[in-house]
Formats: structure tokens, sequence, C-alpha cells
């Protein structure tokens, strides 16, 4: 009979094992990294990925959760190259108005978009109205079944400008969750502090629209009169519904000589298409800012179009 022989193994090197350490170092580095992978992508996430448009780009961010739990808070976000504009929503005699779209949303009973108080541009082209550089408009999305998910998508043909305007689509899909990061929430936050506050004519707080109106004829156009409270300087713009209507907000923009009483002057002229059109009934809102402060104040007019 054969004899078996014992083969033994020899011990590792020291150069042996110095690799096998390092192997295994190696390969635990990447399971941990793996592992954060997965918790991070187990994590709602509290942006969508950013839709770019050329000199723009947008996107969906996530705030917290109103404390009652009713609303989800959003904001669509928009960065600008330097020097850049957007536009608010009555974007003045020479600006873009955004179209924004919430179609393909889940589990939304209603989104409402907010606007911060915009700045006023006056330049070569005229007046312009909106954004520089950044912006965030808030949403603020009631659910359908507060116990379902919300998934917000959102559409957004917006104009882009520096001495040309360029027209901009953004699109974007977020889910929302129950709380954003310390970035979204602050950058949502800071925008909702700028909206401005819906009050009435004598309503507000450091500024006031004391009185409007009546429309009369001023130089072949009919116009009227709006007196603010508050200091000073102070900017006054005005929408109209229908919207084929376009108001002029003026002498002296952004404000007059203070009357016999301090209030702060304007005048906002109605310039309209139909020009045929007489004593027909329109919706204004005026929306006053400072430095510091802004309020919307919406106002009927019977006679948006005065008889001559």
């Amino acid at each position: 009979m054969k004899a078996h022989s014992t083969k033994t193994h020899a011990a590792p090197t020291a150069i042996g094992r110095a690799r096998i350490e390092a192997w295994l170092a190696k390969a635990a580095f990447f399971a941990v990294v793996a592992g954060a992978a997965a918790i991070v992508e187990a994590q709602p996430r509290v942006a969508s990925d950013w839709a770019q448009a050329q000199s723009a780009a947008l996107r969906l961010i996530a705030a917290d959760r109103s404390p009652d739990g009713k609303v989800f808070r959003a904001g669509i976000e928009i960065r600008l190259a330097p020097n850049y504009k957007t536009y608010w929503r009555a974007p003045g005699d020479s600006g873009v108005p955004p179209t924004v779209s919430f179609a393909g949303s889940t589990n939304v009973a209603s989104a409402d978009l907010l606007f911060p108080m915009p700045h006023v541009f006056d330049d070569a082209s005229g007046r312009s109205v909106g954004y520089k550089d950044h912006v965030v408009w808030p949403v603020h999305v009631t659910p359908r079944d507060p116990a379902l998910p919300v998934t917000l998508s959102v559409k957004v043909d917006y104009g882009v400008c520096d001495k040309l305007c360029i027209p901009a689509e953004g699109k974007a899909v977020l889910t929302l969750p129950e709380r954003g990061s310390v970035e979204s929430e602050t950058l949502v936050d800071a925008s909702e502090r700028l909206v401005p506050v819906k009050t009435s004519i004598g309503g507000g707080g450091e500024i006031k629209v004391a009185s409007v109106g009546p429309v009369a004829m001023v130089n072949g156009h009919p116009a009227f009169p709006v007196e603010l409270e508050g200091p000073t300087p102070v900017t006054l713009l005005a929408e109209a519904s229908p919207s084929e209507f376009f108001l002029e907000v003026g002498p002296g923009t952004p404000g007059t000589a203070p009357s016999a009483t301090g209030r702060q002057r304007f005048l906002v002229t109605v310039f309209d298409p139909q020009s045929t059109r007489n004593g027909v009934p329109c919706d204004v809102r005026l929306t006053a800012t400072t430095d510091k402060a802004a309020i919307e104040v919406p106002v009927r007019l019977d006679g948006c179009i005065a008889a001559p």
C-alpha cells in the first residue's frame, strides 16, 4: 500500500498578512459605503432633479408639512445666471408672465402658488417686474387624502432675460415628504415671509391702501387715484381682471409727493384694447411694497372703463 502524504500549508508571510488585511479593510469600507447608500436611498427626497434651461435651472423642493397636517409645503426654485431675471405674475410692460401647471400630480386637491414680493426694473425696453439671480415660489398643497402620499408634478414656462429674453421650460416631479431638509425649509420659509399679506382698503400694518377711485378720464384714458399710508419709498403694482386690461401706475412712480394728509398718491391708468366699451366692471389687485413689507388689496371697480 502506498502511504498518503500529508501536506501542510505554510503560514502567511508578513507581506501576505498585510495584503489580506488590506483586502479585508477595503471590503469593509465598500460594505459601509453600500450600506450608507442604501440608507440614503431609503430616505425621502426633499428636492427633484434640476431642469436645465439656457441661463437658468428649475426644481421642486419640499419643506416641512404644516403642523396641523393639512398642507404640504413646497417651492418652485429657479436659479438664474448672473444679471439674468425672470418675471412676476404681472411682468410689467416689457416682461413675460410665467405659466404654471400642476397637471399630472397625484392625490392633490389643490396647489396654491404664491409669489414673494418682486422687484421693479427700469431699462431701455421699459419697466418690468420680477426677480434676479434666484427665487423660490412657495406652493401650498392640499391632499385629497391626507393619509396617502402626495406627488407634485409641475410644468413651468417662464422667461429668462438679460438684454434679450429667452423662453424657458422646466418640468419637475417630487413626492412630498413629511419634513424637508434644513436648507429646503429655510428657502421656502424665507420666501413665504416675503409673500404680500392679503388685506382690504384701510387694513394692513406698516403700509395701507387708504383710498381708491373714482374712475375718470385722464388724457383720453380711464384712470383712478390710489392713496397709500406708510413709509417711503413705496412701490405700487396693479393688475386687472379681465386680463386684457393693462394697468399703468404713475405719474411719479414709485410715488408722487405726499398729499396734504401725508398720504402718497398714485394714478393708475387703464388701457383697454376694446376702447369702445364703457362702464365695464373689473377686479383690480393692488400690491404695495417697501423694502421690508408688502400688502395685497383686491378692489372691485364697477366702471373700470369710464364713460367719455
